[in-house]
């Protein structure tokens, strides 16, 4: 399955799942009617096969190439190169023992996905297929779970630190795992634990405005600041002239503006409509803390690497409020307005 196979059937998925959800009556508490248990787990076997059979572009140097070939080495006793990430390595090790390369591929994605059934299922068992339904379709999704896998990888661990934030052991062992899995981990794992001890979304929300405010002064400091204690050597590209990359740089505000919705959307939750939820509140504030770290770096090349430290949890942002509390009129209809317009987005960079 390729990827066009994968952004076209969840684009079908997501408006037959709206045309259903429109059509069918709320009564009493229920907000909206969706798909059950059954259906989700559907969902989550097609998403996985997709992501794991994709094909490997062999000679071309892409992310799924070197993976593929890591493990080939892992299998013969090797060290791939990868070792900072000792926990990945490890896991890569132990796995190689057992299957080969397309093993490991399936294998990967399915943890990668089923991570994301687990934190759905925590939120909300009653409306799983519509939280899985907004990860599956969230604008970053399908490429950290085929090229930079270890990164998604690890993001999905902490997901479950999120799910467990109230069994300690569990919540920082999750914690542990991913930043094992992925250094990077360390700056939206540092959020989540301030997140969990202080509970100040104003106080956050203002460090984000001036997070932009700092970046828009002061951003090349900040970029050849973080680039000279660079977590390890993966971060140089920080530094390379962007005529060596044919990216674009610079301060950009279509980041900005994807990135500053869920802010917005879940201040107006907390304090416009008093949303009080302790998990919603971890969440939100976990975003906001890792995004303004983004922020502040946001001149670097290929900083969409370091949004994606936030953008991970992006939808639950979105969709979390309106499947726990009755905030409006119609409720329904604003739920499925969310699930389409966060899949359109998705299907419109996709299409570009």
């Amino acid at each position: 399955m390729n990827a066009s196979f994968f952004y076209h059937f969840l684009f079908v998925i997501t408006l037959l799942s709206c045309v259903y959800m429109l059509s069918q009556p709320t009564t009493g508490e229920c907000l909206v009617k969706t798909f059950g248990k059954i259906e989700s787990i559907l969902l989550l076997i097609i998403v996985v096969a997709a992501l794991a059979t994709l094909p490997i572009p062999w000679n071309s140097g892409g992310d799924r190439e070197l993976y593929a070939n890591g493990f080939i080495q892992s299998q013969i006793g090797v060290d791939d190169g990868g070792s900072n990430d000792w926990l990945f390595g490890l896991y890569t090790k132990i796995v190689a023992n057992f299957v080969d390369y397309t093993g490991w591929f399936f294998l990967t994605a399915f943890i990668y996905c089923i991570n994301h059934y687990k934190l759905a299922r925590r939120i909300s068992k009653e409306y799983t297929y519509i939280i899985i339904l907004m990860f599956f379709t969230s604008f970053m999704f399908y490429s950290y779970g085929v090229n930079t896998i270890r990164a998604g990888f690890a993001a999905s661990f902490l997901l479950l630190a999120i799910a467990n934030f109230k069994r300690v052991t569990f919540f920082y062992f999750f914690i542990f795992v991913a930043i094992g899995c992925h250094k990077s981990m360390m700056i939206p794992g540092l959020a989540l634990i301030l997140s969990k001890y202080f509970d100040r979304t104003r106080l956050f929300f203002y460090g984000w405005l001036l997070s932009v405010v700092l970046s828009v002064v002061l951003g090349s400091y900040f970029e050849t600041l973080f680039a000279s204690m660079a977590i390890d050597s993966r971060t140089s590209y920080l530094m390379v002239s962007a005529d060596d990359t044919h990216y674009k740089v610079g301060f950009r505000m279509d980041f900005i503006l994807y990135s500053c919705l869920p802010i917005f959307v879940g201040y107006y939750y907390v304090v416009k409509r008093n949303f009080k939820d302790e998990l919603y509140s971890l969440f939100l504030n976990t975003y906001i803390l890792a995004n303004a770290f983004w922020v502040l770096v946001i001149r670097a090349n290929f900083s969409d690497r370091f949004a994606y430290l936030s953008w991970f949890i992006y939808p639950v942002i979105l969709i979390y409020p309106l499947l726990k509390m009755r905030l409006f009129l119609n409720q329904n209809r604003k739920i499925v307005l969310v699930v389409f317009l966060h899949e359109l987005f998705t299907y419109i960079m996709f299409l570009r």
